[in-house]
């Protein structure tokens, strides 16, 4: 039966595990990005590293084999290959300078070194890896590995730190839970590393307290893994918010672009021509409503101001009023005219020939906040009051023509 700190263990292994594969799972449907395959990869190797480093799974190594410390090489190991993948999930964020193979034949040099050892010392001491060991050969190895370790926890660590300056608050939040992780994995790690010192510096004085860096290691991955957890929780509510945002703005960019579609008819010929991109449309829109401006009727005006305050409205909403009463209105002129029962539709001598395809060096605006009022004018545009309004606002002004 495994003891507590061998189900410990496994836990965070299959936490672990399951990170890792959710991410492998993610990064193929939504599309390849190869920080994230090396995070699931490191994440994996860690699990592995976990399971195979638990008690009990070394003490069934050891009675399987017949070899002592089997499982704890194999731990070891595949714990330092998992820094391989923390160098080139680094490197694919541009928070690293070292190349991968340079991680790479590190480790495969490192990890020589530490079978060399074990197979020189460590078959048949049962001790052997423990920081408290003074053998040489274990000393070695021993050191090797929390020297290894350490250097890349703290490379790791300064990495997510830079990421999480970058990031929103939110995010920072599960970039901090794996930080902390990281933090005491690396603290049970140095711990290790005190306790093989003083073993070195003095055999007969050595320090005991070992156990701190098992459950250290052990709370880290499981941190590590709810930070990701969370971070890419939230990530997916913010894509799930963009992407019903982007599909919103669409909408209303096509709503708009066909409402006022006639106005720039001769510029968008429909017959066997490709719709517009979404830039193009938003240009085109622009460029209608610079139309609708000139052809304004003279003298229609209407107290927005205080019609907004009637209808319960802010200060925000009383230039949007303004602006879809305004152009409601002259579309509807415009339209008016069109079929021939109106006012001369010709623009003023000085707006001239206005391009429809998209200028982005005269247009000095934030594509965020234009695209938002956009999506809020083609709702003003189309709602009831701004439809009633502008019956009423063109029955009084022409009731008013009729009577001059």
């Amino acid at each position: 039966m495994p003891d507590a700190i061998s189900l410990l263990w496994y836990a965070a292994s299959v936490l672990g595990l399951a990170e890792a594969t959710r991410k492998i799972v993610v990064n193929r449907r939504l599309g390849h990005e190869r920080s994230r395959d090396y995070l699931a990869l490191g994440l994996a190797f860690i699990a592995l590293s976990m399971g195979a480093g638990a008690p009990f799974t070394m003490e069934w190594a050891d009675r399987l084999t017949g070899i002592r410390n089997v499982a704890f090489v194999v731990h070891s190991i595949l714990a330092m290959a998992a820094m391989v993948c923390v160098a080139g999930f680094l490197r694919a964020l541009e928070r690293l300078r070292v190349r991968v193979r340079v991680a790479t034949a590190v480790f495969l040099l490192c990890a020589a070194a530490l079978v060399v050892l074990y197979l020189a010392a460590g078959t048949m001491d049962p001790d052997f890896g423990a920081s408290r060991n003074p053998a040489p050969a274990s000393l070695a190895y021993t050191l090797i590995y929390l020297a290894y370790m350490s250097t890349w926890l703290i490379l790791c660590i300064c990495g997510l730190w830079s990421i999480g300056r970058a990031e929103e608050r939110v995010v920072r939040i599960g970039v901090l839970l794996a930080a902390t992780g990281i933090v005491i994995s690396l603290t049970g790690l140095l711990w290790k590393a005190v306790v093989a010192t003083s073993t070195l510096m003095a055999a007969e004085q050595r320090l005991g307290g070992t156990g701190f860096g098992v459950i250290a290691d052990a709370i880290g991955l499981v941190l590590f893994a709810g930070g990701s957890v969370f971070a890419a929780a939230v990530r997916h509510v913010q894509d799930r918010r963009e992407h019903a945002r982007a599909v919103r703005r669409d909408e209303a960019v096509d709503m708009l672009w066909r409402l006022l579609a006639p106005v720039l008819a001769d510029r968008f010929p429909t017959a066997g021509s490709p719709q517009p991109g979404l830039r193009e449309k938003i240009v085109a829109i622009f460029d209608a409503r610079m139309l609708l401006r000139a052809l304004a009727r003279p003298g229609l005006e209407v107290d927005v101001a205080d019609l907004a305050r009637r209808f319960g409205h802010g200060e925000h909403h009383v230039a949007l009023l303004a602006d879809a009463l305004e152009m409601r209105a002259a579309l509807d002129d415009f339209r008016e005219d069109r079929q021939g029962g109106g006012r001369s539709a010709e623009p003023a001598d000085d707006v001239g020939d206005v391009d429809a395809r998209p200028q982005p060096s005269t247009l000095f605006v934030d594509e965020d906040q234009e695209i938002d009022r956009l999506i809020e004018l083609s709702d003003a545009v189309t709602s009831s009051l701004v439809i009633t309004l502008v019956k009423a606002m063109l029955s009084c002004a022409d009731a008013e023509t009729r009577n001059s």
